[in-house]
């Protein structure tokens, strides 16, 4: 069952996030992101890629209000992202977690339907009050990514490959525009995070939503995005389709041959390059 509904025109042609000279210095002097100027297309799969510490998270958290830049601006379709606009912003952009961000304690469909809150008013979402539409809603995004004979198990007894899915479910529960992945595999073996890849991929093009995701892995961008975005120092020093990042453009993003590094590997060596990014 497809949950996303289909844009007018007029949605399809505004760009689904416009971020205008956007930087971000850290109160420790760090700097995040230097004057970054992006606009992302209704309904594309773009991602960044760039070495721990150039600024992808940073760039994704400064989309939904996780981090405030120190200039510049950002807009999720019309709406400028703001202190003021974050709980309506929130209801049309969801998030992929690198470590899933679940309550291990609690059953898989109570997780799913933490995606729900931000439709409920203020008392509703303190006392978790839901809908039977928020449990329609949670059955059908638990069934599209085969987890809803798991819906009361604790989601700590499931694998990470499922507990990803879990988060992909409550991303969807939401009913976004915009769906932005953090690492979504950096946490998973190969074989699982091809699985995850290709269910993102499907349901990105099925619901024709806007996926916005960072990566380390350059074999998944090329085959998977239409875009792709290269972050280094916080800065963009790439921006073409996957076609055109040759090894010329592989040793802009990353500072050194791509023959070198180990972002090339399909091993398990992945996950020693998906820590925290900065």
């Amino acid at each position: 069952m497809t949950l996303p509904t289909i844009k007018s025109v007029d949605e399809a042609e505004l760009p689904a996030i416009t971020i205008a000279g956007i930087t971000k210095r850290f109160a420790n002097g760090i700097l995040a992101l230097a004057e970054i100027n992006l606009k992302v297309a209704s309904g594309s799969f773009v991602v960044i890629l760039g070495p721990s510490g150039a600024g992808k998270s940073t760039l994704l958290r400064c989309l939904n209000g996780l981090e405030t830049p120190s200039a510049g601006g950002v807009k999720v379709g019309d709406k400028s992202v703001t202190r003021r606009s974050l709980r309506t912003i929130r209801q049309d952009v969801a998030m992929v977690f690198q470590r899933f961000n679940l309550v291990g304690r609690l059953n898989v469909m109570s997780n799913v339907l933490c995606g729900r809150l931000g439709k409920r008013s203020t008392l509703g979402s303190l006392i978790y009050l839901m809908r039977q539409e928020d449990m329609t809603i949670a059955n059908a995004a638990l069934a599209r990514v085969g987890l809803l004979s798991r819906a009361w198990d604790r989601a700590d007894t499931l694998s990470g490959g499922e507990q990803q899915r879990i988060g992909i479910a409550r991303a969807l529960a939401q009913k976004p525009k915009v769906l932005l992945a953090d690492e979504p595999v950096a946490s998973l073996d190969p074989a699982t995070g091809e699985e995850i890849m290709a269910l993102l991929r499907e349901i990105q093009k099925e619901g024709a939503l806007t996926l916005l995701m960072s990566l380390h892995q350059v074999d998944f961008a090329r085959r998977y995005a239409d875009r792709i975005i290269g972050l280094r120092d916080g800065k963009i020093v790439f921006d073409g389709p996957p076609q055109d990042l040759d090894e010329i453009a592989l040793s802009e993003i990353y500072g050194r041959p791509p023959s070198d590094d180990k972002i090339l590997s399909k091993g398990k060596n992945n996950d020693a390059l998906a820590l925290a990014d900065i």
